[in-house]
């Protein structure tokens, strides 16, 4: 979910419910995740803090586009469960935007060379290397 603000107005509001399913694109791929805000988040709290552009402000309450996205996600994962998906191949990601009350579906986008997502013999591999080794 996302609450952008630029010089003190708020943009479009949106929270998005991804489905990520094996070879069906990743949060890498769909260039989601910041490799800056993962080495800032290995650091001490004190040192997050220290940080921040802004210190002590509070974030925004996220808790109603949380709870929106966290019921799709579980009304999705019941009827995958029980066989009641309409169409097994849609796995859309839903795009909420509350303020404009709209909900659009737009697809992940998936690099054949990713190692988590690509659609090659990736899972379950647990600790095995990789490359031809010679068994004992």
């Amino acid at each position: 979910m996302k609450i952008p603000v630029r010089d003190g107005t708020v943009g479009q509001i949106h929270a998005v419910t991804r489905f990520l399913l094996p070879g069906t694109g990743c949060l890498w791929c769909d260039g989601l995740i910041n490799p800056t805000d993962l080495a800032i988040d290995m650091h001490t709290p004190t040192d997050r803090a220290a940080a921040q552009y802004v210190p002590g402000t509070p974030a925004a309450s996220a808790l109603p586009l949380n709870a929106l996205t966290a019921a799709e996600g579980v009304s999705h994962f019941m009827h995958a469960v029980s066989c009641l998906h309409d169409d097994d191949l849609d796995h859309a990601n839903a795009l909420h935007c509350p303020r404009t009350r709209t909900r659009d579906l737009i697809n992940s986008r998936t690099n054949p060379d990713c190692r988590w997502c690509a659609p090659k013999e990736q899972f379950a591999l647990g600790d095995r290397p990789t490359g031809n080794v010679a068994s004992s």
